[in-house]
């Protein structure tokens, strides 16, 4: 037989047998376990995030493990409009089907081999933390009960403050208020979601005045600029400062905080409106409201 002959024979034969491969190979690419889906979470943060759809939110971090609470990478996210949770690198469902381990927190902080998170607190920083959630190819992180709920790990303390009529007339000013009793350092376990502390009890600055324009009072409550995160359960103390127009200035030290609840400390995860009015007589009279809290819950409480 020519060589010609029996190549020409061969030739359907060799045909079908790559398209058979190049069939199995296409079947194999089709398969759920060999496509390449990206995660994409959802996340809930207590109303921490404003609503204007599409947007960029906050940052938040996932420290992730292929085996539960052992976790051996972070990965950075953006929270959108929505809860959308997008991946600042994208990450992908492993092939095989196994499991991925995720829990969330903020803010961006270095993790250990014990699964910890160190802190100093300032009183700007909000620790947040989620339950563990586990995701696969074949069930997904964007299911409603997969959803990461961030809670407020912290105590918020917002402050409104005014002044008499008689202020008013000196050009009274708000110089500074200091936040005392809380320490700073603090360790984030996210094993058990816990947040422990350590170290002296230092002061947090709720508000000092640095050049420019004067923090002038009025017989109105004014909104004191800043948010501020304390560590929360421990006995807290203010000390105020007022200046007038023609620089006589008033100090009232160590002012105790009785807060609303059981114990009368705050609580975490809760926001305390306090309300201050200075007199020019030498006296500070002190309530609460309770407000809204776009970081957390609601709280009431009174300083005495």
């Amino acid at each position: 037989m020519k060589k010609e002959t029996l190549i020409l024979r061969l030739l359907p034969l060799t045909l079908l047998l790559i398209c058979i491969v190049t069939g199995c190979s296409a079947e194999k690419e089709d398969s759920p376990f060999s496509i390449h889906k990206e995660i994409v979470l959802q996340s809930l943060m207590n109303n921490s995030l404003e609503e204007d759809a599409g947007s960029t939110k906050d940052s938040v971090f996932f420290a992730k493990g292929d085996k539960s609470k052992e976790y051996t990478d972070v990965w950075k996210a953006t929270v959108k409009s929505a809860g959308r949770t997008f991946f600042a690198e994208p990450q992908y469902y492993p092939n095989d089907d196994s499991k991925v381990y995720l829990c969330g927190y903020a803010p961006e902080a270095e993790l250990t081999d014990n699964n910890k998170v160190a802190y100093v607190l300032d009183g700007l920083k909000d620790v947040m933390v989620t339950d563990e959630k586990d995701g696969s190819l074949t069930d997904m992180f964007w299911q409603e009960e997969k959803c990461f709920e961030f809670s407020h790990l912290l105590s918020q303390l917002r402050f409104q403050v005014c002044c008499d009529a008689e202020g008013l007339l000196k050009g009274l000013c708000l110089q500074s208020i200091i936040i005392e009793g809380t320490q700073t350092e603090a360790t984030l376990s996210l094993t058990n979601k816990s947040l422990q502390f350590k170290g002296a009890r230092n002061s947090i600055v709720g508000y000092e005045y640095s050049g420019g324009d004067r923090f002038g009072l009025d017989t109105d409550y004014v909104p004191v600029p800043n948010a501020i995160m304390i560590q929360p359960g421990v006995p807290v103390y203010l000390t105020i400062t007022s200046q007038t127009a023609s620089g006589g200035e008033t100090r009232f030290e160590h002012l105790p905080v009785v807060f609303h609840e059981d114990d009368g400390l705050p609580l975490a995860g809760t926001s305390y409106l306090l309300s201050v009015k200075i007199n020019t007589k030498g006296t500070v009279e002190l309530s609460s409201v309770v407000t809204e809290w776009k970081k957390g819950d609601n709280g009431f409480g009174v300083i005495d």
